[in-house]
């Protein structure tokens, strides 16, 4: 439950949804890279030695962010399936022709 007057050194602010929440209603969680540029900030710290910093996401923000990760997923392996068993399809169909 969103804070209504937050105190910076006993809440914490959620990167997602912007609100402030008490530090047990989310985690702690590493950001994924998103392009080039922090890919290549990211294998820096790591070669450094640096770990990079944390960031705290509420609770409903991540389990919006895990279940649309899981959906995007399968949907990816579904549309996969359907494009190849599409290709095998039109292959059986080219050589029940006999036009090859």
């Amino acid at each position: 439950m969103p804070v209504e007057i937050p105190d910076a050194r006993v809440h914490e602010h959620c990167i997602k949804c912007k609100q402030w929440f008490e530090m047990e209603e989310g985690e702690y969680i590493n950001i994924r890279s998103g392009g080039p540029m922090s890919q290549m900030q990211q294998f820096g710290d790591m070669c450094m030695g640096k770990e990079r910093a944390k960031r705290f996401m509420c609770t409903g923000c991540k389990e919006r962010r895990d279940r649309f990760r899981k959906h995007l997923a399968v949907t990816i392996v579904v549309v996969g399936l359907m494009a190849s068993f599409g290709v095998m399809a039109i292959a059986m169909w080219y050589l029940s022709e006999g036009s090859i």
